[in-house]
């Protein structure tokens, strides 16, 4: 068995590092905001002014990258620190080669080494898919963002709140979004010793941040970014493969992004009847889905693919996050294997859905094939729980 992990990890590593060779020294979209906003962090610049585009964008563009926004929590200004006093070229390696790939790596080895052949063969696959090389292509941080789900789903393995908290506490610092649902999931669960440990960890840390980032930092990301948001004209991109987006693109017109809506002026309605149809019918499996009885982790791999399909924005690297699922539901039977092998194409293939002729009318259903696998994963999560006892043993 720690021969075959041994093979699993070096076969991972492998196609991780092939996903990232052509990306070790471009420039991109992700990366440069994050290794630029920590050496403005390092350099004393208060973290509320880095929210101000008139600053950031310029600063971007001296050195050569496109202007960018930032978009999350100030603690997003810390994740780039350890890199911070490289120059970029150097930062860059340094970042996909000692940050993101051992992350990846790891992480797809604790997944799916206990499945076997077939897990690695699916650990290979994935390592090898569109969302790696997107992540690998921007430097953007979902490998790391996988590694803290890991720990997160470790502590609800185990029932140990803390070590499932200290997961889901980082992941919400880190971007905001990801987290908050998990954590929630064990309250639902009859569990919530999850949800006060989540609570108080990102509280004590998000404390801890002020002393380095300030308060007034934080009161513009509560206050001013986060409902701005949800106004954003950007929900409508194709890129953005959420029940969000699809909503909005099927019921808001707009002359670029939505020419052509069939469902015009019911996009609070659709968007607000499918979030809560996707919460009450994760709420219904999550009664039985107990942190600890559920030895397997269907529950967190439930509440993982309901926080993608609602998140505000899902892009190519954020399905690296749907592993978690994957290796989660292979195990527990045929028909969740079936349903995998259906939203694997969906999700790991590069279909190069964002396209103008996609974006009008009701052919905007077929830009959204990540949101659909999603969908496949999620309700094969459902099926699982449907099929487990009600009493706990």
């Amino acid at each position: 068995m720690k021969g075959a992990r041994i093979a699993l990890l070096i076969g991972v590593l492998t196609a991780t590092l092939w996903q990232a060779r052509p990306h070790l020294r471009t420039i991109t979209t992700s990366f440069p905001g994050y290794w630029l906003v920590a050496r403005e962090v390092m350099s004393g610049t208060p973290t509320v002014q880095l929210y101000d585009t008139d600053y950031l964008i310029p600063r971007l563009e001296s050195h050569g990258f496109p202007g960018d926004r930032m978009i999350g929590p100030p603690t997003l200004a810390l994740t780039a620190i350890p890199v911070s006093g490289l120059d970029y070229p150097a930062a860059r390696t340094a970042w996909l080669l000692g940050v993101l790939t051992p992350a990846l790596a790891v992480s797809l080895v604790m997944l799916f080494a206990p499945s076997g052949w077939g897990g690695a063969g699916l650990a290979i696959a994935f390592a090898l898919s569109r969302p790696v090389e997107a992540n690998m292509a921007v430097g953007q941080i979902y490998p790391l963002m996988l590694a803290l789900h890991c720990i997160g789903l470790l502590g609800w393995r185990r029932a140990q709140p803390a070590i499932g908290g200290a997961g889901l506490a980082v992941m919400i610092l880190a971007r905001g979004w990801y987290g908050l649902l998990q954590a929630f999931g064990w309250l639902v669960a009859g569990r919530p010793m999850g949800l006060i440990w989540t609570g108080g960890l990102t509280a004590g840390l998000g404390l801890m941040s002020v002393l380095v980032l300030g308060a007034e930092a934080w009161g513009h990301f509560l206050f001013v970014q986060v409902p701005q948001e949800r106004f954003e004209e950007t929900a409508l991109v194709l890129a953005y493969q959420t029940w969000r987006s699809l909503a909005l693109h099927l019921t808001t017109f707009h002359p670029a992004l939505s020419p052509n809506p069939p469902l015009v002026g019911l996009g609070p309605w659709l968007w607000g009847v499918g979030a809560v149809g996707i919460a009450s019918a994760s709420a219904w499996a999550g009664r039985r889905l107990r942190p600890g009885y559920d030895r397997g982790g269907v529950g967190f791999a439930m509440w993982t693919c309901a926080s993608l399909l609602l998140s505000p924005a899902a892009e190519d690297y954020h399905m690296v996050l749907t592993a978690l699922p994957i290796a989660v539901l292979w195990p527990t039977g045929r028909r969740a294997q079936i349903t995998i092998l259906l939203a694997l194409p969906l999700l790991l293939v590069d279909w190069g859905f964002d396209r103008p002729t996609l974006l009008g009318g009701w052919r905007s259903l077929l830009a959204y094939p990540r949101l659909y696998g999603v969908g496949l994963l999620w309700l094969a999560a459902l099926d699982v729980a449907r099929t487990l006892p009600q009493k706990e043993t």
